[in-house]
């Protein structure tokens, strides 16, 4: 349960919204808001260079890899269910048997470059966390040694 303590409830003034209505910025705020602000025990911050961070922005590929794994293994599975059809012509069972092969292929090999992909990403973010500036690393070298 959170205590009520660590809340506190605060109300915008009308006089600090109509300066944001002149300005054009929001014409629909005319009420006021109320605002619940926790507090905060501990923020951390990380110095990042410009490469890892486009590394993490790069790391939005996984997903993708992800959906079209997905989307490969369910079409291959589903032509797979063609392939038991006992009335099926020769010429289709064959293109059904090949798209199937491909269909297993391709949705295994993103599948396994996703997760390639998720430790590529999980390693940036531990080079992050790692730098001396942070002195995390050496805390729990520290502890576990």
């Amino acid at each position: 349960m959170r205590d009520k303590a660590a809340f506190s409830e605060k109300s915008i003034p009308k006089d600090t919204l109509s300066s944001t209505e002149k300005v054009g910025r929001s014409p629909y705020v005319a009420e006021q808001i109320p605002v619940r602000r926790i507090q905060i025990q501990e923020l951390v911050i990380y110095d990042i260079r410009e490469d890892e961070l486009e590394d993490l922005v790069r790391g939005g590929r996984t997903s993708n890899y992800q959906t079209h794994a997905a989307w490969s293994l369910s079409t291959a599975l589903t032509l797979l269910s063609f392939l038991f059809v006992p009335s099926l012509p020769k010429i289709l069972f064959a293109v059904f048997a090949h798209l199937t092969t491909f269909g297993f292929a391709v949705g295994w090999v993103l599948l396994f470059m996703s997760l390639k992909e998720r430790k590529s990403l999980d390693q940036t973010l531990e080079k992050i966390k790692c730098r001396p500036s942070s002195g995390r690393c050496a805390d729990e070298l520290g502890k576990t040694g």
